[in-house]
């Protein structure tokens, strides 16, 4: 009655997969474990109970007949092989739990397979192996997969050989002799006090070089510990595990909450598990979903130490953890320069190239460019030096042919040069990745695109011998084509912006700017484009009235620039008021040299008159009532040397400006 009792108090444990009774024949083992059934069936512990008796001669078909039947089931296949794949499910299931869901769709699913199929859908081989294996590299699990397909040793008639082999191989896991002593002692005697296996192991002469009591004791307490880590493993990691899941659905936990429950540490102390890798896994994943949140959480799990960790377990051998520790890497180091520059003092950078340069998986790749990016950018930007070895990597990646891969390597580009720095753009131009990046000006991809473009504007700001090698790697050919086909108008704004560059250079880039037809379509944008593209409009036409030859700024004259630079005067933002402005009075300067060396015109400036008829004298005039100084000044200079006698007298302020907003946000104000 008494064992009875234990038997139904041990099934209410919800940790309780599996009992056994053991004994020797004839002593009742069959009615104890009908009198269980019944009981529980009455007592209705479980939802479903099934007993099925199994002799030696096991009809597999027969075994799974009765089962289906008491469950209320009905087998789909009707052959063997059919009703058994069903139960193989059941089987790989509880497999999956006790060795780790990692298994599943990854490189451990093959061998994981075949050895659960091993098992035969024993629950005790089932338990036992997949216990064992748990958090082991692939080498031992192909390694117990040969192990199990040996023919069993066992010569005792009443145990299943399958069984036999899956205790067998756990006792041959048990590291020293001492361990496997007390196994068996416990296996054999059913001994669960340590006083009991203190008293049979100095008994027996278990226990090498212990001559006292106390060191004896101290010696159980250890071999016991051990035989008890792998429980206590599969705890840590089935906790860890929970917290991965609760930070990564869509209604994840609050990381605040996981912060002030004191758990960072530990998860910090699970990363240097090397002898439990998928704890290891699983610890990297929660701390980088944590360090993708906000500057505090990213500051909770760098003071707890887990950057110079992250950047040591760059080199694991397993390519799960190393591709956990990049990201968070990359989660850590973005927006935060102080982090950036932690990552980068850890020395973080070349073992994360190597990930690039050695590696092919396409997700590793992805995430290992996004985190370099973010080791190049943030302001204040990095030490130039410091990042300056990701040039050749990032030279190799802007030709792969991920759009994620060449989005990131054109981005960490383009923060490289992002200073303006002469010296740091010719290192990127010497990196031969100008020829590439112009060619991706035609990507389909919008997000290869803003990146590409990004980058060959900053190289396009540099000095004319820059410039004048991103013109010569053909990139207006493909300005023009952003101009005029349908696309976005932060990619026509970023179009403008490089042409703006360009016509800041001499005049040879300047005509090079109007044989590649880009004035026409750059005075339509200024005329009709939304406000923020027609001030970057204005920049490239007031340049090139700066730099510009007497013929070239007659052409600009001729494709229409005048009246769009006029109407412009009125806008909201003095910059661009003081913009047109100049330009304005560069054309009328054209057109005074033209009155004074053309008689056919006679005693005229004909750009006077088109400035007029634009209506652009009286707002002239108006912007000497504005309340910026240069406007003012401007404007009265403009309306004396071109106007005689038309100055009106400051009235300070009153404010010309208008209200006009942005229909979208100045793209380059935020890169």
């Amino acid at each position: 009655m008494f064992t009875l009792r234990n038997i139904l108090s041990a099934l209410e444990d919800p940790d309780v997969d599996m009992l056994g009774i053991y004994g020797m024949g004839g002593i009742g083992k069959t009615m104890l474990a009908e009198e269980i059934a019944r009981k529980v069936k009455s007592d209705k512990l479980f939802d479903q109970v099934v007993f099925v008796e199994v002799s030696q001669n096991q009809d597999i078909r027969k075994i799974q007949g009765e089962i289906a039947d008491k469950l209320g089931l009905k087998f789909h296949e009707e052959s063997e092989s059919g009703r058994a794949n069903s139960l193989f499910k059941q089987a790989w299931n509880l497999f999956k739990k006790m060795a780790g869901d990692y298994i599943e769709g990854s490189e451990f699913q093959s061998v994981a397979r075949d050895v659960a199929k091993e098992c035969a859908g024993l629950p005790v081989s089932v338990v036992t192996i997949a216990r064992a294996l748990r958090n082991k590299r692939l080498f031992e699990w192909k390694d117990t997969l040969k192990q199990l397909r040996r023919p069993s040793s066992t010569n005792f008639e009443d145990i299943q050989p399958t069984a036999y082999k899956a205790i067998e191989l756990s006792y041959n896991k048990l590291e020293g002799e001492e361990l496997k002593n007390i196994f068996l002692l416990i296996g054999y005697t059913a001994i669960a006090s340590i006083d009991d296996l203190l008293m049979c192991g100095m008994g027996l002469g278990l226990f090498q070089g212990v001559n006292k009591m106390e060191e004896a004791r101290a010696r159980v307490r250890t071999l016991v510990h051990k035989l008890k880590a792998s429980y206590d493993n599969n705890l840590q990691l089935e906790a860890t595990t929970q917290f991965r899941k609760l930070l990564s659905n869509e209604r994840s936990l609050p990381t605040e909450e996981v912060i002030q429950s004191g758990v960072v540490p530990r998860f910090v102390e699970f990363l240097m598990r090397e002898d439990y890798p998928q704890l290891q896994y699983e610890a990297a994943w929660v701390l980088r979903s944590i360090a993708s949140k906000t500057l505090e959480d990213k500051k909770a799990v760098v003071d707890h130490g887990a950057v110079p960790i992250f950047v040591k377990l760059l080199a694991s051998p397993s390519d799960d953890i190393r591709m956990q520790s990049v990201w968070a890497l990359g989660n850590i180091a973005a927006e935060s320069p102080r982090f950036r520059d932690l990552v980068l003092g850890e020395a973080a950078l070349i073992p994360l190239l190597t990930q690039l340069n050695n590696h092919e998986n396409l997700s590793m790749k992805r995430i290992a460019t996004w985190t370099l990016s973010n080791l190049c950018g943030g302001k204040p930007r990095p030490i130039f030096d410091q990042v300056r070895p990701c040039l050749p990597t990032l030279a190799q990646l802007v030709h792969s042919n991920d759009e994620h891969v060449m989005s990131n390597a054109c981005w960490g580009l383009s923060l490289l040069c992002d200073g303006g720095k002469n010296d740091e753009i010719q290192a990127v131009i010497a990196a031969g990745v100008c020829p590439r990046l112009v060619k991706l000006l035609g990507h389909p991809s919008q997000s290869v695109l803003t990146q590409a473009l990004h980058t060959v504007g900053n190289i396009a700001r540099g000095d004319y011998s820059q410039t004048l090698y991103i013109i010569n790697c053909g990139a207006l050919p493909y300005l023009l084509g952003l101009l005029i086909d349908n696309h976005k108008t932060s990619i026509k704004n970023y179009a403008c912006w490089i042409i703006s560059n360009i016509t800041a250079g001499n005049r040879e880039q300047i005509q090079a700017v109007i044989d590649a037809g880009l004035i026409g379509p750059l005075v339509n944008l200024l005329q009709n484009a939304v406000f923020y593209i027609k001030k970057e409009a204005a920049w490239a036409i007031s340049n090139a009235t700066f730099g510009g030859t007497h013929e070239q700024i007659k052409y600009l004259e001729r494709e229409g620039c005048i009246k769009p630079l006029c109407d412009l005067l009125l806008c909201p933002d003095p910059q661009i008021v003081t913009v047109c402005l100049k330009a304005l009075e560069n054309i009328l300067k054209v057109g005074e040299a033209e009155k004074n060396t053309d008689t056919d015109i006679g005693d005229v400036n004909q750009y006077a008159q088109l400035v007029e008829e634009a209506k652009g004298l009286e707002k002239i005039e108006n912007l000497q009532r504005h309340d910026n100084y240069e406007i003012h000044e401007k404007s009265a200079k403009i309306l004396e040397t071109y106007w005689c006698g038309r100055v009106v007298g400051p009235q300070p302020g009153l404010l010309y400006a208008g209200n006009e907003e942005n229909e979208e946000e100045d793209a380059l104000g935020v890169m």
